[in-house]
């Protein structure tokens, strides 16, 4: 039986800006703003994460997004808008050298619940092993 290869993530709730349904238009400098920082975010926990292990980058991973939302209405979000939302978050686990290319990062499920106390995403990748 084969080990699976996985990199578990916490991060902060993504900005409303970013959100594809995000209602107003932003600023373009805002929006590139916001996501670098997201982006930057994403890189420094994956390499916290992926510490000094070996085998990176992987070929293929599938992404399972576990969402906890401020208010409950939240968790109506469908699963399109919310892998859209997740594009910064996404290009800095690429960015820390977890995948060879991001295109290759799959969104799997996504879990939604509440947690006012604490609004956050917690993200797994796993590697994906053809054969």
């Amino acid at each position: 039986m084969s080990e699976t290869n996985t990199i578990i993530i916490d991060l902060p709730y993504p900005a409303k800006e970013l959100h594809p349904n995000g209602g107003t238009r932003h600023h373009r400098g805002k929006m590139q703003r916001l996501k670098k920082h997201h982006r930057k975010m994403a890189e420094i926990a994956t390499l916290g994460a992926k510490g000094r292990r070996k085998g990176f980058p992987w070929a293929k991973a599938i992404i399972t997004a576990h969402w906890y939302h401020p208010q409950k209405r939240l968790s109506l979000h469908d699963d399109d808008n919310l892998t859209a939302w997740l594009k910064s978050y996404r290009d800095g686990v690429a960015d820390a050298g977890v995948i060879a290319n991001d295109r290759h990062a799959k969104m799997g499920e996504h879990y939604q619940d509440k947690d006012a106390a604490n609004p956050r995403i917690v993200l797994t990748f796993t590697e994906v092993v053809d054969g």
